[in-house]
């Protein structure tokens, strides 16, 4: 079991206020007929009232109100799987993971702001599939095709530079795992957008594309950085912030490589947008895909737990309305006993 709205557990503080309250009530009426002074009438007033009756129907109201606070938690449990139909595109995001992400020509650096890009890109989707790759030296899947976007930003907000273990930018092993994160092989309502700083030196990036828009897949790439070469900085273990050095001692600079990414995006009918300060590229990205035609995606959602705030609620009325039904007088008796006994306790 789990509470859908935890934070309200405060409003249990409520309770013990409530019971005094309901007490100080009580004793505000009794102290209200003592003003009249005839302690005869008084006991006349009152000798009906059972005592007991009237704690009863208090504690009712407290429990009432327990059960309606434990309904405002929403408590769940149960599972549930439904199959969810819409209409779309199927989108692979392959993130550049390298060291060179961490350039500062973007705020706070290029990998941050790729990840506030991707995170906006997440809000405009309507219906389509969205999958992660991330690469350096490797790359991997980092969430398989889903309709689920916010199971997809929390994957996407574990990921650093050093998420993997092999150096560098390879592009060519990065749109090959791309591609393989398509599950269908049907032709076209493919998308993969490429967002790196392109210096990538392993293999041909190109002829990957190639073999990509054999599949039917649209390539659009961001170039993430600036054309001139700007120093990587590492962080040590201190905080203290360094620049990587080569064998000379001297700073390695980054700088992105258009060509490349022009020439990856053309061969596949796509285009590459060069990031700007704003996050306005893979909004227009969305809007080319967008103007594609849309197929009919089918997704496996599992909701783990259902809610159940129903029954709590429907507890907390019934006995709300139980109090309400039940008379606090007394059963027919000796009046003058009753009396009595209302005599003693005002």
């Amino acid at each position: 079991m789990r509470w859908g709205e935890p934070n309200y557990i405060i409003l249990f503080l409520i309770l013990p206020v409530l019971l005094l309250f309901l007490r100080a009530r009580w004793r505000a009426r009794l102290d209200a007929l003592k003003t009249f002074g005839n302690m005869e009438l008084v006991g006349k007033l009152v000798e009906g009232i059972d005592r007991d009756k009237q704690i009863g129907k208090q504690v009712l109201i407290g429990v009432g109100v327990f059960f309606l606070i434990l309904a405002l938690l929403r408590p769940q449990f149960g599972t549930r799987t439904k199959e969810v139909k819409r209409a779309g595109q199927d989108i692979v995001i392959a993130l550049d993971l390298s060291r060179s992400m961490l350039a500062e020509d973007f705020t706070p650096n290029r990998l941050e702001k790729a990840m506030q890009e991707i995170k906006s890109f997440m809000k405009l989707l309507e219906g389509d599939r969205i999958g992660l790759v991330v690469f350096s030296g490797e790359a991997q899947i980092l969430c398989p095709l889903t309709l689920d976007y916010g199971a997809a930003s929390l994957f996407l907000e574990e990921v650093n530079t050093d998420w993997l273990p092999t150096p560098g930018t390879n592009l060519t092993d990065a749109i090959d795992v791309a591609t393989k994160a398509f599950v269908t092989e049907e032709q076209g309502f493919k998308n993969i957008v490429l967002i790196t700083d392109g210096e990538g030196h392993e293999g041909d990036p190109v002829e990957a594309a190639k073999k990509a828009a054999e599949q039917g897949i649209t390539i659009y790439a961001i170039g993430i950085g600036q054309p001139e070469g700007v120093p990587i900085p590492i962080e040590d273990d201190s905080g203290s912030v360094t620049y990587v050095r080569d064998s000379k001692g001297e700073r390695v600079t980054t700088k992105l490589d258009i060509d490349t990414l022009q020439q990856i995006a053309a061969v596949t009918g796509g285009r590459w947008h060069q990031a700007t300060g704003g996050q306005l590229e893979l909004r227009e990205i969305y809007e080319e895909i967008r103007e594609q035609e849309d197929k009919e995606l089918t997704s496996t959602i599992t909701t783990i737990y259902e809610d159940r705030y129903q029954i709590p609620l429907l507890i907390g009325f019934a006995i709300l309305l139980i109090e309400v039904c039940l008379s606090d007088r007394k059963k027919k008796k000796n009046r003058y006993a009753a009396r009595e006994e209302a005599l003693d306790y005002v």
